[in-house]
């Protein structure tokens, strides 16, 4: 082969080396060019999904929210109805319940537990009932409070008597123990003070609560 021929081989063979590589390079380019833009279609959709069930979420919490008509009534209930097996009812607050607060335990929110505009006649967002045993040993206080917002049904706090904290006074510590438990946009606040053990009577109360929102409400 001759000087000549021999240069225009190698020339084409570099030719289509540098082809190859330019349309490999084109090639990986467009298709993650193709990936990104169906990942941030995806995620597109996925947001969209996201916002539309928050929505959704959020409507229907709305719809369960209770009115504060629907609260002082369902107050009355529990006030009138609710039994506590050995307790009896001491006292219970009026719809003319009034409590002014400091305005900076609630973040200067507020500076009283009563609806806003509430006009002449006073509506508490929190009244209570209070629970005695025959002894005068035992005494029950249950709180409801009303909320403008959904908080949902659960249990939030639940503290008892710890026969292990040694290094604090166990007499005091035995002598009140509570829960906070919430229903839709309604808070309960449950504290029971005795000198013994107080733990089952909060089970028991929680429990008789419990019965009593759900035979109310369902």
């Amino acid at each position: 082969m001759d000087k000549k021929r021999k240069v225009f081989v190698i020339g084409l063979v570099a030719l289509m080396v540098v082809f190859t590589v330019v349309n490999f390079i084109i090639s990986r380019n467009y298709t993650r060019g193709i990936n990104s833009t169906k990942e941030t279609e995806t995620n597109v959709s996925q947001s969209s999904v996201s916002s539309k069930q928050s929505l959704s979420s959020s409507s229907s919490e709305e719809k369960t929210i209770l009115s504060f008509d629907e609260y002082q009534k369902f107050y009355e209930y529990m006030a009138e109805n609710l039994r506590l097996k050995g307790y009896e009812k001491k006292y219970e607050t009026g719809h003319n319940f009034l409590l002014y607060i400091r305005k900076e335990w609630t973040f200067n929110s507020r500076d009283s537990l009563i609806m806003k505009n509430s006009g002449t006649v006073p509506d508490p967002t929190f009244e209570y009932i209070i629970y005695e045993n025959k002894e005068s040993t035992s005494q029950i206080r249950l709180g409801v409070s009303f909320n403008e917002y959904y908080i949902g049904d659960n249990l939030h706090s639940f503290y008892a008597k710890d026969n292990d904290l040694s290094k604090i006074n166990k007499k005091l510590a035995g002598q009140a123990v509570g829960a906070v438990t919430s229903y839709r946009n309604l808070l309960f606040h449950v504290q029971v003070s005795q000198e013994d053990e107080a733990k089952n009577v909060l089970d028991d109360t929680l429990t008789a609560i419990s019965k009593e929102i759900i035979k109310y409400f369902n």
